[in-house]
């Protein structure tokens, strides 16, 4: 009658994700979700999730025989919410990560970060330009479930190329959230030939002694 399981569902899905599953929790039987969190309430049943470093965590008090056929429909309803097979990671169950789907999906999870900046959808590309005047590309194919990201600095009313990448579509969005967080930097860089932009891990910029950093300077 006590039930606990973990689901193959990360903490760092993106808050467009959660609101997907907080729309699966609420259709399932016995939902009793409200400000303390999802919850689900009847006749010997007391079950609530969390989001735990392991996971989703399903707890609580159900009968067994109601359990099963609740659990089994709960992994249903979510693999086909989130479009990837949810189970348990300690069965082997591979943890989900977000691939949008097309270039509006992705636009749509980041306006739900609300992230620094602005964005648009300009011919079938994301366009995102930082407040430090840093304007990204971004391209995603599928069904190949390929992106690729160029980036530009405004400068003198015109846009000076910067780095380009290609990478998979499920790497696009964490290194987008790498840039809005702050993880990855563009860092200004004084040389015999006048400046150039790099872009960096914020940890490898802050490891530089001062001397180095006397000759660079951060665009935030």
């Amino acid at each position: 009658m006590e039930q606990d399981v973990n689901l193959n569902i990360p903490y760092s899905a993106p808050l467009y994700i959660w609101d997907k599953i907080g729309e699966v929790y609420a259709s399932m039987p016995y939902w009793n979700g409200g400000e303390e969190g999802p919850r689900w309430t009847g006749p010997d049943i007391d079950l609530w999730a969390s989001v735990e470093p392991g996971g989703v965590q399903i707890a609580g008090t159900m009968p067994d025989e109601i359990w099963e056929e609740w659990y089994a429909a709960l992994r249903e309803k979510l693999g086909d919410a989130l479009n990837h097979e949810i189970g348990e990671p300690e069965d082997g169950a591979e943890f989900y990560r977000f691939i949008p789907k097309d270039i509006e999906e992705l636009y749509e999870a980041l306006q739900k970060e609300h992230v620094k900046g602005t964005l648009a959808l300009e011919d079938g590309r994301l366009i995102w330009r930082l407040p430090n005047d840093i304007i990204l590309k971004v391209y995603i194919w599928n069904p190949v479930y390929e992106g690729y990201i160029e980036t530009y600095y405004i400068k003198n009313s015109g846009k000076a190329p910067l780095a380009h990448w290609h990478l998979a579509a499920d790497e696009v969005y964490p290194d987008l959230m790498d840039i809005d967080g702050g993880r990855t930097v563009w860092v200004k860089k004084k040389s015999l030939f006048g400046e150039e932009i790099l872009m960096m891990d914020r940890k490898e910029y802050e490891a530089m002694s001062d001397k180095e950093k006397r000759r660079r300077r951060l665009l935030e």
